[in-house]
């Protein structure tokens, strides 16, 4: 039996060190030789420098032989106690482990290592290690034996914090006295002592260096699973691992949403529908052993809201007892928290500073407006905090409905006083509750007001509404929080020359414009803006901001110098889109009332019909529950019908009340003011 294992220079030290006091050195010297050797030997930690060789037999303990400065094993040991205990008081910093792995084999080439050799079928193969087997480990410190069997491949391994240990092939005797004990490597530094046992098989091969040097089965490693969207590009990874490192492969990739393959360790796949479907990775060897591992895939639609990569539904998602309003008819409404998420609104032209490593900006934000930052810490001191920021104008949990949406609460709640109740004496009632400030009257409605939290903190609202509706009674008709909601559009074909707009003869609209054009009809487009100057659009005017003072509301409708419709997300008299790329509202504008007879560009359906462009969103930049709701009052107040080609994520059940609420003024012309009558409204 025969064995090695790693001699480093720091051993070398050790054993120049011993040679050194077993030659006559005083303890004085030996002592400034041991610090010296120690202190040289951290420096001098390298890799293997020569190998040491150590011979076993059957029923005796480990003893030392072959090339070595080690002339007197016992008084190196004796040395190496020495300096360890010097060691111990100077350096107690170092930690020592002794770790031994190898394996047993069947030496058939004679030559102490396993490698290949000339099996009688003229095939170069490793010599097999020996399973089963077992390997005693005896601890000389405890005076304890551990067997440590060996596995498939014949390999061991072993692992102890003690001191001094013998390695035998059969159980030790009882009366053995003395051994060399194992010598050890530094922890942190990721050697270990190897020792190659072989059995006592009388060589009989020859080496050979060709051929695979171990067969084993491939092992395929994937994440358990992989997030994508329709229609975009999806990277495979195939990592696996060989013992054979010299071994061939190849691969297969197996795709479940449409039977596809690719023969490529990496690939790319493309999903064209939603949906959850599999992807199968297959390695297969020279010696046809095969590994394989699945993933599954979660498509999402391309228009899915994503938070730092993954759709809001991967978060999760903590209920709130306290975050509820109630309805006009009582019911709660309720949402839930997206886990470690904030929401932070600055106050106009100001900076929020991040008070702390653990908040983190987002990679992207879903409502396209404010700060989304993610923390590591407790949600609601971090809430305090940044609602302590004078910078700050309100901070809110990221809330969710439960399905894969995204919302924020602001720092605003929307009251209706019943119509018996006068606007001041209820504004009064209100404020009476506490807590709260009336910013306005909504514009062009008759009996809804906003009012603020004092607190920046968002989700005060939701305490204030339930506090109004538990105080006020018959006082009041409902109380709604101002959400922050993403908006969804509907499609629009790119190219309105699609061929050559097969829809007007399908709606029959020829025959119609026998009968009527659109000329005196006004159609609001409630979208994300129209190009004022495109040639082939009637924009509507105010007349009376039109040849009106500037900066001045001379129709007293709340909205200064509309004079071509109202942009209600920047709150200015320019309803233009954001930029060129941002064309859903013109596009919307084209197919209801592009001009006809014009030689230019398309018809509309009513193409003698005015546009009254209203903006409310641009980019996917979010928008409140106000906002709509003014929007639907301002169409109604102006025009004959109101297109929207868009909704609110979720369906719209976020500010029901509100958005129902507008939409029944603009119906029956409860306008502020009075409307030009009661309006269509296509949602």
């Amino acid at each position: 039996m025969s064995t090695r294992y790693k001699r480093t220079n720091w051993v070398r030290r050790l054993e120049d060190f011993s040679a050194g006091c077993s030659s006559g050195l005083k303890l004085g010297q030996c002592l400034i030789a041991g610090i010296l050797a120690i202190f040289s030997g951290i420096s001098r930690l390298l890799p293997v420098t020569r190998w040491l060789s150590v011979t076993l037999s059957p029923d005796v303990p480990v003893s030392a032989t072959g090339a070595s400065s080690l002339k007197s094993p016992a008084s190196f040991w004796r040395g190496v106690v020495f300096v360890a205990l010097i060691a111990g008081s100077i350096l107690p910093a170092i930690s020592f482990a002794v770790s031994i792995q190898g394996t047993k084999f069947n030496d058939l080439t004679g030559d102490g290592e396993q490698n290949n050799y000339l099996d009688d079928n003229g095939n170069c193969v490793l010599e097999p290690g020996l399973p089963d087997e077992t390997i005693y480990i005896e601890d000389l410190t405890k005076s304890e034996t551990f067997p440590v069997e060996t596995g498939t491949d014949g390999n061991f391994y072993f692992e102890s914090n003690e001191e001094f240990f013998t390695l035998w092939i059969q159980p030790p005797p009882s009366n053995w006295e003395q051994t060399i004990p194992v010598r050890r490597t530094f922890n942190y530094d990721g050697n270990k002592v190897y020792f190659g046992i072989t059995d006592t098989t009388t060589p009989s091969a020859s080496t050979c260096t060709q051929g695979p040097q171990l067969k084993s089965t491939p092992e395929v490693t994937l994440e358990t699973q992989k997030i994508a969207f329709e229609n975009e590009a999806v990277s495979f990874d195939g990592d696996f691992s060989d013992a054979d490192v010299d071994d061939t492969h190849s691969f297969l990739w197996e795709f479940s949403d449409d039977g596809s393959t690719a023969n490529t360790k990496d690939a790319t796949h493309t999903f064209t529908q939603p949906g959850e479907y599999t992807a199968t990775f297959v390695v297969t060897d020279s010696n046809n052993e095969v590994g394989q591992s699945t993933i599954t895939v979660k498509v999402f639609p391309k228009s899915t809201t994503t938070l730092d990569g993954l759709p809001i539904s991967e978060y999760n998602s903590v209920s709130v007892s306290e975050y509820f309003y109630y309805s006009p008819t009582g019911q709660k409404i309720t949402f839930k928290r997206v886990a470690d998420y904030l929401f932070v609104m600055s106050k106009p032209d100001k900076l929020v500073s991040l008070f702390s490593d653990n908040i983190i900006s987002t990679e992207n934000n879903p409502l396209g407006i404010g700060n989304v930052y993610k923390f590591s810490d407790n949600s609601q001191n971090a809430i305090t905090q940044f609602s302590q920021n004078t910078n700050v104008e309100y901070v809110s949990p990221l809330l969710t409905t439960g399905n894969g949406d995204v919302l924020v609460i602001t720092n605003q709640i929307v009251l209706k006083r019943p119509a018996t109740i006068k606007d001041s004496d209820f504004i009064q009632t209100v404020l009476n509750v506490g807590g709260l400030e009336h910013v306005r009257k909504l514009r062009l409605s008759e009996d809804e007001h906003i009012f603020k939290v004092t607190s920046a903190q968002g989700a005060e609202v939701f305490t204030k509404s339930q506090e109004l509706h538990d105080q006020m009674g018959s006082q009041l008709k409902w109380a709604e929080p101002d959400f922050l909601v993403q908006i969804e559009t509907h499609h629009i074909p790119d190219d309105l020359l699609y061929s050559d707009q097969w829809h007007l003869p399908k709606i029959e609209a020829p025959a119609a414009w026998d009968i009527a054009t659109g000329g005196g009809v006004i159609i609001a487009i409630n979208d994300s803006g129209v190009d004022l100057s495109h040639p082939d659009l009637d924009i509507w005017e105010n007349p009376i901001e039109k040849y009106g003072e500037p900066e001045v509301d001379d129709d007293n409708n709340g909205y200064t110098d509309d004079i071509k419709g109202w942009d209600f997300s920047d709150n200015d008299n320019d309803p233009s889109p954001a930029n060129s790329n941002d064309n859903h509202g013109t596009a919307v504008a084209g197919v209801a009332a592009a001009i006809g007879n014009n030689t230019i560009g398309v018809s509309g359906s009513a193409r003698n019909a005015k546009i009254l462009p209203i903006k409310i969103f641009s980019n996917g930049i979010a928008t409140t529950c106000t906002r709509l709701g003014e929007s639907l009052r301002y169409e109604a107040k102006y025009a004959h019908v109101a297109n929207h080609s868009w909704g609110v994520e979720n369906g719209g059940k976020y500010c029901p009340t509100q958005v129902e609420s507008a939409i029944d003024d603009a119906v029956t012309g409860n306008i502020s003011g009075g409307a030009m009558r009661g309006i269509l409204v296509y949602l």
